[in-house]
């Protein structure tokens, strides 16, 4: 889910100027929902290099200041070292951010339904946040400690608003894979991708995803993206298939 954040920005001697944002998250399957963002996309690499150690406590300074659990650095996918410099002073993998630029429509072997009661996706999505716990037990939340029937209600206020849509495929009567998608101001992001397990190895993903494809273009926009648990090496390579690039990763450090 997207909310508002505050903005401020911290000047590096050198003139190179940081993002920062404190982030409020009212629901999500994260472990900490109030946390400091930092984002270095679009500075040089040489100087962030140079200067980062000076400022990695300030960092720490200024989300203890706010009260805030955790900090999150994005940076780019090609700044090889970077995750290194990161891991000295504490910080760990968190998320992928992956991308694919869409152009036009893709034909469908098979046409999901989509699904108008977000109920139905309860059980998938418990299996699910299971999932993301066993990849990463620091960063993202329990499964009984996710208040899964918050998140539904918001899921299903947001698509009657028109601002997602989510697709399903049916064994008979049951709910097997969907697709979850939502507008945001970068492109179409997919909120949620899932196969329950008995089911996999029957390229149920890629037809989903190529009606998140179709949805992408339908609405003009020419972008469409997720993150991932970085430890998830298996989706990495299933959206690489699909054509998605690597841009950034995300990682974090908790502060109690």
């Amino acid at each position: 889910m997207l909310f508002p954040v505050v903005k401020w920005k911290i000047n590096f001697i050198t003139s190179t100027s940081i993002n920062y944002r404190i982030r409020h998250i009212k629901i999500s399957d994260l472990k900490y929902k109030d946390y400091l963002e930092v984002d270095l996309s679009g500075l040089s690499y040489k100087k962030i290099l140079k200067n980062f150690g000076n400022y990695s406590t300030e960092f720490i300074e200024k989300a203890k200041k706010s009260n805030l659990q955790q900090i999150r650095i994005k940076f780019p996918y090609k700044w090889k070292s970077f995750p290194e410099i990161l891991r000295k002073i504490n910080y760990s993998s968190g998320l992928i951010f992956v991308e694919k630029n869409i152009a036009k429509t893709h034909p469908l072997l098979k046409q999901p339904i989509e699904l108008k009661n977000m109920s139905i996706l309860k059980n998938l999505l418990k299996k699910q946040q299971a999932l993301h716990y066993k990849f990463n037990t620091n960063f993202f939340e329990e499964t009984d400690k996710f208040d899964l029937d918050s998140y539904l209600k918001e899921l299903q206020t947001n698509h009657r608003k028109n601002k997602g849509i989510t697709y399903g495929i049916y064994e008979k009567t049951k709910l097997i894979a969907f697709i979850g998608l939502e507008i945001s101001e970068y492109g179409i992001y997919i909120n949620e991708l899932f196969t329950d397990d008995k089911f996999r190895g029957r390229g149920l993903g890629k037809i989903l995803m190529q009606a998140g494809f179709n949805y992408t273009f339908e609405l003009n926009f020419k972008k469409i993206w997720t993150t991932l648990a970085a430890q998830n090496e298996s989706a990495l390579h299933f959206y690489q298939a699909c054509g998605f690039k690597p841009i950034s990763k995300l990682f974090y450090i908790n502060l109690v």
